[in-house]
């Protein structure tokens, strides 16, 4: 039901966004006026429509349940399936019982130093993507932790939970690379 709702929002969105010559289009609100997406745009549309929140993880051919990423603050679902946390630090204001939280491997998380440099503004965004890439492939227990992923994938879907308010610029989407890399 979810994914047909997505297809006929994305044919929704799609014949909006059609104008003459079959030219993908977007409006630029600040100057009311229309510009073309680039390839780059487009594949980010559709990928945040199927891929983000439909995404089904394959491995050798058999359909295994969805690994999905969301805030911790955001509401548990019955789809989220296990609810892992992915956070070193417990979130603030947030009760246990609330969370739900089934597994919590601090282990794949930045070191508590590499956080505190990025968090304090000693490195920027991109030296501690690279860290903190070097610290996932340098540790033993990332191994481990997608192993159980993989297990509990055959079991149903998996929640990847995080604190973070902007996960585009914290260790999330670092983690959610490397996974998809290593998840194949």
């Amino acid at each position: 039901m979810q994914v047909l709702i997505a297809i006929k929002v994305f044919y929704t969105i799609a014949s909006i966004l059609l104008e003459g010559g079959g030219s993908v289009k977007k409006i630029d609100v600040k100057k009311s006026r229309w510009t073309l997406l680039d390839d780059a745009e487009i594949s980010l549309v559709v990928s945040l429509i199927f891929e983000t929140k439909y995404n089904s993880v394959s491995i050798g051919g058999a359909k295994m349940g969805r690994l999905q990423w969301k805030r911790v603050y955001d509401p548990v679902e019955d789809v989220d399936g296990t609810r892992m946390l992915i956070d070193r630090l417990w979130p603030r204001g947030l009760k246990k019982e609330l969370a739900q939280i089934d597994e919590w491997p601090k282990e794949i998380s930045p070191t508590t130093e590499l956080r505190r440099s990025y968090h304090r503004g000693e490195i920027d965004f991109q030296a501690f993507s690279k860290a903190y890439q070097m610290e996932l492939e340098e540790n033993s227990g990332v191994l481990e932790f997608i192993s159980m992923l993989r297990n509990g994938l055959e079991n149903g879907n998996i929640t990847l939970v995080y604190g973070s308010k902007n996960p585009d610029q914290s260790h999330v989407i670092v983690l959610q690379r490397y996974l998809e890399e290593h998840l194949k």
